[in-house]
């Protein structure tokens, strides 16, 4: 909030004094009034991954897509910190990732996005701007949904265009280490925003 963005922290284990409790009706009416809501504690149950936690938090509250931050630029046939010869997929669905045994999330979260049709972005979240990049519609990263892969690069950056660009909510998945970075990024993303509504209102003048 010092960066001027209203934020909710909601929490699934009960702290009164840090944290609201997590109601998914107070959740979705934040994120209404524009407030970034930051969902902390996982489920509040043990056994659970913080992807899985994610994931969740994301079909309760009707996400549109999950952002999972990573070391790497997306998703690889092979580790690309152990490979130099890894390749890069630019899209894929959920099924390909199945046949092709790729580790994208935990599969117990992986399953919860695929039976739910939500869609996951993996990418860089150390390298700066890309945040931004994503919300603004550049490709950035390996987009996984249920629609089958087009052939061409090109056809498959224009999917993830008028993908994230049509869509309006999504829950972000990062390490507490790059917690700072994430909401810099959100910072930059509001301001652009702003201006971007700005210009159209001048326009429409």
């Amino acid at each position: 909030e010092d960066a001027g963005i209203k934020t909710r922290l909601q929490s699934a284990s009960e702290m009164d004094k840090v944290a609201e409790p997590f109601i998914k009706r107070r959740a979705v009416r934040h994120l209404e009034k524009g407030r970034v809501v930051i969902f902390g504690a996982g489920t509040g149950n043990p056994y659970f991954t913080t992807d899985t936690a994610a994931t969740l938090r994301a079909i309760e509250i009707d996400a549109d897509v999950i952002l999972k931050g990573t070391r790497v630029d997306g998703i690889y046939d092979s580790d690309p910190e152990k490979n130099a010869d890894a390749v890069k997929y630019n899209s894929l669905t959920f099924d390909d990732v199945f046949e092709k045994n790729l580790k994208v999330m935990d599969m117990t979260a992986f399953t919860l996005s695929h039976e739910n049709k939500l869609p996951i972005i993996v990418f860089d979240m150390n390298k700066d701007g890309n945040l931004l990049k994503l919300v603004q519609g550049e490709q950035i990263g390996t987009l996984v949904d249920l629609k089958k892969k087009k052939k061409e690069k090109e056809a498959s950056v224009e999917h993830q265009l008028s993908f994230i660009t049509h869509h309006s909510s999504f829950i972000i998945i990062c390490n507490l280490s790059n917690f700072k970075y994430i909401m810099e990024e959100l910072d930059v993303i509001v301001e652009t925003v702003k201006e971007e509504m700005d210009a159209a209102m001048k326009h429409l003048d």
